[in-house]
């Protein structure tokens, strides 16, 4: 299942891994243990 989410903390309950994506493209792979929210955001807006 794959879930779209800006909502973050749903995000990292939810997910076995978390993929950011910027203009198409997956740019950061975190597992749920090692991602936080600044790590995400990070690598959202960089």
């Amino acid at each position: 299942m794959i879930v779209i989410s800006s909502y973050l903390p749903e995000i990292m309950n939810l997910s076995d891994r978390i993929l950011v994506c910027r203009q198409g493209r997956i740019v950061e792979e975190f597992a749920p243990d090692e991602a936080t929210e600044e790590k995400i955001m990070y690598a959202a807006v960089h």
